[in-house]
């Protein structure tokens, strides 16, 4: 199992920046059967290393997850396009199988809307046009709900979101040390907005300060 190596110099605001070239591998742990001395492999701050499905590492400018999430997303687009199903069978291959494919790791990231949208274009494309929809559709159409004469297609960064919000409630609801902590971060960042509302409340005044 690797290790993070991570060094933080400051800029002049405050926010910590991971110094890249600062390097150290010298960790090892002994034993206790054999008492030898195992070395552990280190990674540098920009490196991903998977866990649980995650290509995670300590320096956030980091698109390997999306990269690998958008490769998968064309393959499993391209079998369901070139299946001979038909186009109800292909919209539930979209719901049943692409979908939770694609949901399982997006909560846990933290992308832009642009990166996930242009990461979204390709596969969804091959999955509209064989559900029966043209592939210039208006976005907006497509992804309108079905119940409103919609394509009931689902964006990336609308997975994301509710995914983030979802993970937020199920740990605000536990007794565990993630809540704990999670309620210790929300109440600083309550504090220093500066806000008599609740910052989950008012939504709209800007905080960009926070």
């Amino acid at each position: 199992m690797p290790f993070h190596v991570l060094h933080f110099d400051y800029r002049p605001d405050g926010r910590p920046l991971p110094t890249l070239e600062r390097f150290d591998d010298k960790i090892h742990i002994i034993d206790q059967d054999t008492k030898r001395s195992i070395p552990i492999r280190a990674k540098r701050a920009f490196e991903t290393h998977k866990t649980l499905g995650h290509l995670k590492s300590p320096y956030s400018a980091t698109r390997a997850t999306l990269q690998v999430l958008e490769e998968r997303a064309n393959h499993l687009a391209l079998l369901i396009s070139l299946s001979p199903i038909s186009r109800q069978g292909a919209y539930l291959a979209y719901r049943t199988v692409f979908l939770p494919t694609v949901k399982y790791t997006l909560p846990q990231s933290f992308y832009p809307k642009r990166f996930l949208d242009h990461a979204q274009a390709k596969s969804l494309g091959k999955i509209i046009a064989k559900c029966g929809y043209n592939r210039h559709t208006a976005r907006a159409v497509i992804f309108a709900p079905a119940q409103y004469a919609g394509g009931g297609f689902v964006p990336w960064f609308v997975l994301q979101g509710e995914g983030q919000v979802l993970h937020l409630l199920k740990h605000w609801r536990t007794g565990s040390i993630v809540s704990s902590t999670l309620r210790i971060a929300i109440a600083w960042a309550q504090w220093q907005s500066g806000h008599d509302r609740s910052i989950f409340e008012d939504v709209h005044t800007p905080l960009t300060y926070l």
